[in-house]
């Protein structure tokens, strides 16, 4: 018997359904791309701490979203900002999905139904993957410079020349700062 079993969602006595907009819920495990708004994706992902919350500041997923889309080619921005958006829908799952081999199937599925809903193949190309992959190393070494406290092995290291080149955005202005982009990207 393996160590971990599966229940459904009626067995423990709950609905995998969430609120949305106002008056508006869905069934996560069913999620279609008729479900997927891009305000919700926008105002989810912004209120979400990226990095498990651990930075200097508040630091959201939809600003990640646009740090990450500002560094890959045009082509690849929508891949780039909707990278991380199955977290609107499940929570941040990152620190633990591979661990749970069902988790990683149900997030392909939620991150399925929102490509379709904005004209993304189901699943990306490798040369497309890896531009994001790449752009995310990018990415979370200048957060990891910019947003976290220094370590002892920072501060023995050469001083930081210049600004830093992310600030972190209030969720209400990653909010609306991730909607525009998406929009456009969208088009």
């Amino acid at each position: 018997m393996n160590a971990i079993s599966y229940r459904s969602p009626q067995d423990v006595g709950c609905e995998p359904r969430i609120l949305l907009s106002p008056g508006r819920e869905v069934d996560v495990l069913r999620l279609d791309a008729d479900d997927v708004e891009a305000h919700d994706l926008a105002h989810a992902l912004a209120w979400q701490p990226f990095h498990a919350g651990l930075t200097q500041g508040f630091y959201s997923r939809a600003q990640h979203a646009i740090e990450l889309a500002r560094r890959v080619a045009p082509r690849h921005r929508l891949a780039a900002l909707l990278r991380h958006a199955p977290a609107a829908y499940m929570g941040d799952m990152t620190r633990i999905r591979d661990l749970f081999p069902e988790l990683r199937v149900f997030e392909l599925r939620v991150q399925r139904a929102i490509h379709r809903r904005f004209g993304l193949v189901e699943t990306l190309p490798p040369d497309v993957l890896e531009a994001l992959e790449m752009a995310e190393a990018t990415v979370v070494a200048i957060e990891e410079a910019d947003l976290f406290l220094p370590t002892a092995e920072a501060e023995e290291g050469p001083p930081r020349v210049g600004a830093p080149e992310i600030k972190p955005l209030s969720p209400d202005r990653a909010e609306r700062a991730y909607r525009a982009f998406l929009e456009i990207e969208a088009r």
